[in-house]
């Protein structure tokens, strides 16, 4: 589940091929209702594509102020 977590910490090109291979690994039926939603919600969606959420290499991660520099 931490590296599901973790998918928008990489490059948008690599995130379906990384997606792709934890989902394979889903061995609980918890995992796999969770793969299936983060795959038709997350991945497959035509407005939350992985090109819109990866924060690779992007330096402000929030949109409140107080917490920015």
């Amino acid at each position: 589940m931490r590296q599901l977590m973790a998918l928008p910490f990489l490059p948008a090109a690599h995130i379906r091929e990384t997606f792709a291979a934890l989902r394979d690994r889903a061995n609980t039926p918890q995992l796999d209702s969770l793969v299936t939603y983060m795959d038709r919600q997350w991945l497959q969606h035509v407005l939350f594509n992985p090109e819109n959420w990866s924060i690779f290499r992007r330096s402000v991660r929030t949109n409140n102020d107080v917490e920015g520099k």
